[in-house]
């Protein structure tokens, strides 16, 4: 080749490959969040284009979908001549056969001059319609709404409360009723473990903790809803926290405004029921085999040293009533009670894609 030639070659093609390099792919979304551990609806996928020249745009995607566990690509869109970079539909490609529900995935873009970026580094989503979500589950605690007396209906407001029938009725409540409750189920795993997955509604809140450590950050979890229309749970990656012999998942369960029964201060009294619990955690070993802990007649529960809670009237702590390490495997429970099956609330069953309330900042005693 002409040396002269060439090198004409090279200072043309030159503001091009610095173009194409200055692309990048960022900020990859599964329905508007980074990484969400579990999505009952197929999500919409989105990304960021960064370049480091003005007036740089897309005009055209290639999104490469596989599966999370073996990294076995599933689905490829090839170049789609787009600029949309939002809530891009994918719901007609999460129905392979040899999918697990946990799915990874990267995306590259093409500029106005047809340059392509690199491919984006992967992100994650699991997905798995709440219809197969939960499906041995059942919701669970220390007594029964029909066993607890609690009143019927959403008026025990205002002078409402001061009428004799209504404080009588309210009276009569067991008082079982409105305790917070330990639970617990031990559970052994002796195999490698690919991937493991907790989804946990616990009503009104709860505090998940697995082999004695807490899970999440949340300190009001899950969000309020109408528990007649829309029950929120929650999902977390405990994979790193699953250990081989026998493990122990813990909750403890409180009121929050699924049942507020009244105490030092009220503003109103409504109970949806209860506190009680729904739960499942799924292991995927690296084997292709998978195990689903439920929420069942297999946990047994004891009281909290919670000794009372009311999202008005706030907490009583008894510190004489805490049973160390009742969360850890080797505890004896002997002496706990067996859970009962409960009648879980009306609303339809929604994963939380809120963020938790958590803790920002912690101030010292002076």
């Amino acid at each position: 080749m002409n040396k002269k030639y060439f090198v004409w070659c090279c200072l043309m093609l030159f503001p091009l490959l610095i173009s194409a390099e200055g692309i990048k792919v960022t900020r990859l979304t599964a329905e508007m969040k980074e990484n969400p551990e579990m999505l009952n609806e197929v999500p919409r996928l989105g990304w960021r284009m960064v370049s480091n020249q003005n007036e740089t745009h897309q005009t055209a995607y290639e999104i490469e979908l596989s599966d999370a566990l073996n990294n076995a690509i599933l689905w490829n869109s090839g170049k789609v001549n787009s600029a949309q970079s939002q809530l891009v539909d994918i719901k007609d490609v999460l129905n392979h056969p040899d999918a697990s529900g946990y799915y990874s995935w990267r995306v590259k873009v093409w500029d106005e001059k047809d340059q392509p970026s690199t491919w984006s580094d992967k992100a994650t989503f699991s997905y798995q319609p709440t219809s197969s979500l939960f499906s041995c589950s059942e919701w669970i605690g220390a007594i029964t709404r029909e066993d607890a007396k609690i009143p019927e209906g959403r008026n025990f407001t205002g002078g409402e409360l001061r009428k004799p029938e209504v404080k009588a009725a309210w009276e009569a409540v067991d008082s079982l009723a409105k305790k917070s409750i330990y639970l617990r189920r031990s559970f052994n795993s002796d195999k490698k473990i690919a991937k493991a997955t907790a989804s946990v509604a616990g009503l009104g809140f709860y505090e998940f903790t697995l082999n004695g450590k807490k899970v999440g950050e949340s300190e009001f979890a899950p969000l309020w809803s109408d528990y007649d229309k829309s029950v929120f749970f929650n999902t977390y990656d405990v994979t790193d926290q699953v250990k081989s012999g026998e493990n122990v998942a813990g909750i403890l369960l409180g009121n929050g405004f699924y049942n507020v029964q009244g105490g030092r201060y009220r503003k109103l009294q409504i109970s949806f029921g209860p506190p009680t619990l729904l739960f499942e955690l799924k292991i995927n070993y690296t084997d292709g085999t998978e195990e689903i802990i439920c929420s069942d007649k297999n946990w047994k529960y004891d009281f909290s040293p919670i000794v009372f809670n009311c999202i008005y009237g706030g907490e009583d702590y008894d510190a004489r009533l805490e049973q160390p390490n009742w969360d850890k495997a080797k505890f004896n429970d002997a002496a706990w009670r067996p859970v009962v099956i409960q009648e879980g609330p009306k609303g339809e069953l929604r994963s939380q894609l809120a963020p938790p309330v958590k803790i920002m900042e912690r101030y010292g005693v002076q």
